[in-house]
């Protein structure tokens, strides 16, 4: 019986790690820190009525920054759209310094959010795959997913996160 509550009391606790976002999607509340030191939660971002493209990157993967420039480009032209971009940077605690100076240099207008602790990448990238990309629909299910990029793949890229924009 004693084991019984205790299990019970884990399930508990990490179910109230997570919020329930439209359609039924369970998206944990985990703090992140932006770029700028700001805590934000996933549940900022998804299953709030946007399209959300969560890409995980590192300053020394050469893929995700060509495909970071690519969601760059579809987010400044469609976030009215309400397409929203969210890049998880997994370079760890020591390149904190170095992905803040990288982040500016790029222009990238979209949030960049740190998971130094790796808890975002255990739920959506336990493979440590870069770049891995997942697109959540508007009620924050996660509808696509793909890992890797190469460049001839941009205009699949593209026609994707448009195709789930305008689905909707």
């Amino acid at each position: 019986m004693r084991r019984q509550l205790m299990l019970l009391g884990i399930a508990a606790l990490a179910l109230a790690g997570c919020v329930t976002a439209g359609g039924g999607a369970n998206v944990p509340a985990l703090p992140l820190k932006d770029v700028a030191g700001k805590t934000q939660y996933l549940t900022d971002y998804i299953g709030n009525g946007k399209v959300v493209v969560m890409s995980f990157w590192a300053t020394w993967c050469q893929p995700c920054r060509q495909e970071l420039a690519i969601l760059e480009k579809l987010y400044r032209k469609h976030k009215e759209e309400g397409l929203e971009i969210v890049a998880v940077n997994s370079d760890g605690v020591d390149g904190q310094s170095e992905v803040r100076s990288f982040v500016m240099q790029q222009g990238w207008s979209f949030p960049v959010l740190l998971d130094t602790e790796t808890r975002v990448a255990a739920l959506y990238n336990p493979r440590k795959a870069m770049p891995m990309m997942h697109i959540f629909d508007r009620q924050g299910k996660v509808v696509y997913s793909h890992s890797t990029f190469q460049p001839g793949e941009a205009a699949a890229l593209k026609a994707k996160v448009l195709e789930i924009l305008r689905a909707e």
